[in-house]
This record gives C-alpha cells, structure tokens and sequence, in this order.
C-alpha cells in the first residue's frame, strides 16, 4: 500500500508564495544533480525535470500576480479564499 504523505507534504495545500519558493528550491536540486550526472542522457532528464520545476514556479508566480481566485496569498496580504476568512 502507497504511503500518502502529511498535507503539508503535498505541493498544493501550499499557499502560493511558498508554491514558488519550493518549485525554485527543486528546480535549484535537479540543476546540481544534472551536473553530477555521469552520463548526458541522465543530465539531459536532470535538466527537463528542472525547466518544467522552473516554468511551474513561474506559473504560480503569474497566478498571484493575476489574481486568480483562490491564488491570493495570506502571507503577501491578499484577500484569503471565500469560506477560509
């Protein structure tokens, strides 16, 4: 049977800031690992997992910007989400 990990372990129950911040920390690993990577097609993997970590931190990033609903930040100020208040 799978683990399920704490709800603080799971990448969506994060309020978005820190959505961000621990997409650009994973992007940050798999870049050191890509250069510890002996051999180019394992590199090559390091490097596409750490672009998609990248363009999801940026994704979060413009959600906040765009002021999606349920994308307010607590933590920046913004408004908490409808029934959270």
């Amino acid at each position: 049977m799978e683990k399920v990990p704490p709800p603080q372990e799971i990448p969506g129950s994060w309020p978005p800031a820190q959505r961000a911040e621990r997409y650009r920390q994973f992007a940050n690993e798999a870049m050191e690992k890509s250069q510890e990577a002996k051999t180019p097609d394992i590199r090559a993997g390091f490097l596409a997992v750490a672009a998609r970590w990248h363009a999801m931190a940026l994704e979060a990033e413009r959600a906040i910007a765009s002021g999606l609903p349920g994308q307010e930040d607590p933590l920046a100020g913004g408004e908490a989400e409808p029934g959270l208040a």
